[in-house]
């Protein structure tokens, strides 16, 4: 698939730009929530003391996780990538605002729009995607969502965006309902060079 018509590139953040050491099978257990189930619905499914309870025990998870966080392998090269295309940025994910801000901050993550569970319905509904879009003033189908997990491309899909999966050398069972597949930031930073290349190369040869 080509990407010279994308105009905006929106990364999820967990194992995407920064390392994430969270448990969930742990903690989901330790809140009885089903494996199966989100964690996310199952916590807002709960009466009010248990879902306060509950929410700050992964709030705190997610404050541990957050200051050992460090930045992956071509974070910092495709987001000066996406600069010199001048390409709009952001983060969309499912962390809390608190933990997000950490992991951006500590690993100088140049972009400035981060949306979390805060701001919109978390993936992978699509408002997150529709906010951007608006806000930016382009098709949803214009921009490219990058993420390392099925709710990524679920997100991807329910907005009509273009999803990216990142997959570390995983075998995942769910890599063929992505768009794109990669293996991580490095490849794909080399696939945005390549079809600027492509573009430039158009440009010069109609001029």
């Amino acid at each position: 698939m080509l990407l010279t018509n994308i105009k905006a590139v929106v990364f999820d953040l967990d194992n995407t730009l920064v390392s994430s050491n969270l448990d969930f099978k742990t903690i989901k257990h330790q809140l009885g929530c089903p494996t199966e189930q989100d964690l996310l619905q199952f916590v807002a499914d709960l009466p009010a003391i248990k879902q306060q309870s509950a929410t700050e025990f992964i709030y705190q998870h997610e404050l541990a996780d957050a200051n050992t966080a460090h930045e992956l392998a071509g974070c910092q090269q495709i987001i000066s990538t996406l600069s010199r295309l001048d390409l709009h940025t952001a983060i969309v994910t499912r962390n809390c605002k608190d933990a997000a801000a950490i992991k951006v901050n500590n690993n100088q993550i140049n972009i400035k729009t981060v949306l979390t569970r805060e701001d919109h319905v978390a993936k992978p509904a699509p408002d997150a995607l529709y906010f951007l879009a608006n806000k930016w003033q382009i098709d949803c189908q214009d921009i490219l969502y990058v993420g390392d997990y099925i709710y990524d491309i679920q997100l991807a899909q329910n907005a009509s965006a273009i999803s990216c999966l990142l997959t570390y050398q995983r075998t995942l069972s769910f890599a063929q309902q992505a768009d794109i597949t990669v293996a991580n930031l490095l490849e794909l930073d080399d696939l945005l060079k390549q079809q600027l290349s492509a573009t430039s190369n158009q440009i010069h040869s109609i001029s």
